[in-house]
């Protein structure tokens, strides 16, 4: 069937887009291909005297997590402010997750707006999208949404997944939000299996399965049209994200 087809080069699309980090120093590099290896100890062996932002933000990550040694929580979290504080968008948004869940580091909502708000004005989508997730809950619900949609604009499966919600409940009133619903389910659980690919995250298995439950439940509500009305807007709309997130890239 046509749609099928469509949904496939709307995957395939998708596992292409990755956002790097950028500037990387030499010893950031080794560092990191190390950790991906699977060897975090010989990253940590790299990383004994960060200097980079970069490089002090991946120290952090493992020295927090406790990968390859013993946890450093006290130094972790300097590194990792230190790096935050330089600028560095990566660094900022991890703060902020870390900050807004606690556990870690002790959890402050006020310090983990303050930093998703510097990631996300540096458009770090997993900032704007946690941004969002904490002034809603703050009842800032304008600024949410605001922040919400911008995330959405950069391939955030969580953000995507929760306007498309909002799409199919006002379905009811207006059917044309069904397909908008189901273009960004489509967007959704591709953003999320193309994530879960790299970092094999349960979160991004848990948001692309249920997107395309979701999305599955509308091929029963929409007609053939305008199915692939949707599949033609959801492979546009990917393209477009995909030049956004190779703009981010270039800089």
């Amino acid at each position: 069937m046509k749609i099928n087809g469509m949904r496939v080069d709307l995957y395939a699309l998708a596992m292409a887009v990755i956002l790097p980090v950028s500037g990387a120093q030499a010893d950031f590099k080794t560092a990191m291909d190390a950790y991906k290896a699977g060897s975090p100890a010989a990253a940590r062996a790299v990383l004994q005297n960060p200097s980079t932002p970069q490089e002090k933000a991946l120290l952090a990550h493992l020295l927090l997590r406790g990968f390859g040694g013993d946890p450093d929580i006290p130094q972790g979290e300097a590194l990792l402010l230190d790096a935050a504080m330089a600028g560095y968008a990566p660094a900022q948004s991890t703060l902020a997750n870390m900050l807004a869940t606690g556990g870690v580091i002790a959890k402050n909502e006020a310090a983990a707006i303050n930093w998703a708000k510097r990631a996300a004005e540096q458009k770090r989508p997993e900032a704007m999208s946690l941004l969002a997730k904490l002034l809603q809950a703050g009842e800032d619900t304008e600024a949410a949404m605001r922040w919400r949609k911008a995330a959405a604009a950069y391939g955030d499966a969580a953000a995507l997944i929760a306007l498309a919600k909002e799409d199919q409940a006002a379905g009811e009133k207006a059917p044309e939000r069904l397909r908008s619903a189901y273009v960004r389910y489509s967007l959704a659980a591709a953003f999320a299996a193309q994530s879960y690919r790299r970092t094999k995250s349960e979160a991004d298995a848990i948001i692309s399965h249920e997107a395309q439950a979701h999305r599955a439940s509308l091929d029963l509500s929409l007609s053939e049209e305008q199915l692939t009305l949707g599949v033609e807007e959801a492979n546009a709309e990917l393209k477009a994200m995909v030049g956004r997130l190779k703009a981010l890239r270039a800089k």
